[in-house]
Order: C-alpha cells, then structure tokens, then sequence
C-alpha cells in the first residue's frame, strides 16, 4: 500500500471536554466490550480500565486520506496526510469529481466524475493513486439500440478484497424521482448485479473490513417523510437487517476496523452503536460546527475522519477533522470552501 507513517498532532481539549472525561472513557469501553446476552450495554462498574486504547491511540496515525474539495469552484479529488502534510491535487478541470475510494492495495481511487455535464448522472471512473491514468470505471452497451454508455453512479466503496465496488445509481433522479439502488460491480468478471430493490432510496454503500457485509442506508420502513435508517446485507444483496431505530435520518456510516462498531450521522450529532445493540451514544462534538459526518474510522481504531461546514452565518466554509474517540480531542485537518466525502486508507497489517 502507500500508506505511510505521520506524527499526530496533541490538538487542544476544551475544559468542557476534560470534565466529560470520566464520561467518555465510559461510552467508549460500552462501544469496544459490546453488549450483555440481552442486546444490552455492560453496567458502568462493570467497565474495565481502558488504558490499552489511551495508548494505542497515542501512537502515530498512519495511512493515506483521500477527500473531495470545492476549493477552486468545482468539486475535484485531493489526498492528505493524517497529520496534514503532503496535500495533493489530483483531478484538474472544470468538472467536479466527487465521492473517492481507495482500493485496498492503495495504488487506485473510484470515484464519480461529471463528464457528460447532464442531469441523467454521473459516471464512475478510476484513476491511479497519483492522479494519472484516469478512465471509465466500465462501459455499458444496452441490447435495446446498441449504444455504449458509461456506467452512471455515485458514492462508489471498493471492497477490501479488491475484486468489486459497491455503489449506488438513481433511475430517475432527472425527472426529480426518488428511486435510488445499490449495485456491485464484479472487476473480475466485468459484471453488474443489482442489490437492492425498493421503491425508494437504498443509498451509500459501505463494505465492512472483513468483505462480510454491506452497510448502506434506507427509508424502506417508512411509509412516508425524510425517515432513514442503517441496515447490513450479504454482499449478494440477501438477509437486509436493520440496525439503527432512532426514527430520524440516520446516515454517512462508517465502519471500526474490527468490524463490530459504526459511526453515523443523525440528529445532528455524531453516534457510536455496536452492532450487537440497538442503542447508540451521541459524540458531543457540538464545538466543531454544524452538519456533522463521520467519514471513516482510522487503522488504529481509535479516531474519526468527520466533516463538518461553519456555523457563522454567510461564511462558506467546511472543515475535515480528526477526533481522538478516548478524549474527544478534536484537531483540524482541513479547512476549504467545501469538503465532503473522504476516505481512509489503511496501512498493511492494520
């Protein structure tokens, strides 16, 4: 991989933070010990000293941030140090690129790409981890007329085994529709299967790091309003099972690297839920702005990449951040015009 090794900054922890400690240091050993045989979490007495995640998370960040920025008025791709060094640009031009993700050996990113300049939807393209050799992720030819047409897609998450790539596709969002799917395409076999089918939105795939399951978001239990929840599914699209119960707009998920927590959005706040519970804990992070979005978890396991845009009123700006989960010390990563989806790469061996 091309993950590398960056010092982590020590950050600024406000007094409120330091007198939630005692607090945090509980949430966080509820999150990494799971639940009782009941779906329940364990009692506070029955938390142990959690001072293995101090240190391990007092270790250097390691791994390679890929990101999505407007800083230059359109959206194009950029890759980061965890400790902000060594900021590169990788897509050029007056067309955005959005939505990146690693391949899992680090060489390659997918992403969608606004070449058409239309409204029917963007293509998926790919490039190599330097910004070079960008090329459509697959092209179609339907049976009807014949015609190629260039896969249509958005928030692309390659799977850690390297042979495919969740993503999501709307039929008719250019006519103002509402039916968005999951789909997988197959790298080895040039294939493309259809996961999800719901009159509705089924949006923003996310493999977990064992390739078991695929996290993603949907309104299928409600009749009507904004309603979304979190759900897994096999990566064949069979066995949907819901996770979250929160009634709300539950979304932007992210997987722990030991495949037993998520991050996610909701209620405005940051939420932490093991998935052998149905509970959740807020992560009080109401200091680092509004429209909060954990993007991905670290190879250590111990820290958040989140998202956020500025409270100020008539000031654009968005922020990238990186949240130490044992003490909530939250240190900026990025500040631009607009920032939005991102992506962790994880080192050999993490």
């Amino acid at each position: 991989m091309m993950g590398r090794a960056s010092s982590l900054s020590t950050g600024h922890t406000s007094a409120p933070y330091a007198a939630r400690g005692r607090v945090v240091l509980v949430l966080v050993a509820v999150l990494i010990l799971g639940c009782d045989e009941n779906g329940n979490p364990p009692l506070v007495d029955d938390c142990p000293d959690i001072a293995a995640v101090d240190s391990r998370t007092a270790a250097p960040l390691t791994g390679r941030i890929v990101f999505e920025s407007r800083q230059s008025g359109t959206s194009q791709i950029f890759t980061i140090d965890p400790d902000g060094s060594d900021r590169i640009r990788l897509t050029h031009g007056d067309r955005s690129a959005i939505a990146p993700s690693w391949s899992p050996d680090g060489t390659e990113i997918v992403f969608a790409f606004d070449s058409l300049g239309s409204t029917a939807g963007w293509p998926l393209y790919r490039m190599a981890a330097d910004g070079t050799n960008i090329r459509a992720l697959k092209v179609l030819q339907t049976l009807e007329d014949g015609f190629k047409r260039l896969l249509l897609g958005d928030r692309p998450d390659w799977s850690p085994l390297g042979s495919k790539i969740a993503y999501q596709h709307c039929f008719n969002c250019e006519g103002g529709g509402v039916n968005t799917e999951i789909f997988l395409y197959d790298l080895v076999r040039d294939t493309v299967l259809t996961l999800s089918s719901y009159p509705g939105h089924d949006t923003g795939p996310r493999w977990s790091p064992n390739a078991t399951r695929l996290l993603f978001e949907s309104g299928r239990d409600f009749d009507r309003g904004p309603e979304f929840e979190l759900y897994v599914m096999n990566p064949d699209g069979s066995n949907p099972t819901r996770l979250t119960f929160l009634n709300t707009i539950s979304s932007v998920a992210a997987w722990s690297p030991d495949a037993r927590r998520i991050a996610f959005s909701a209620m405005g706040q940051i939420r932490l839920q093991h998935l052998d519970c149905t509970e959740s804990i807020p992560l009080d992070l109401d200091d680092v702005g509004l429209g909060l979005r954990p993007l991905d978890w670290s190879p250590d396991g111990g820290h958040l990449l989140v998202g956020s845009y500025s409270r100020e009123s008539g000031v654009k700006a968005s922020f990238l951040y990186i949240v130490n989960l044992s003490t909530l010390t939250v240190r900026k990563l990025v500040e631009d015009a607009e920032t939005g989806f991102g992506d962790w790469l994880w080192p050999p061996g993490d």
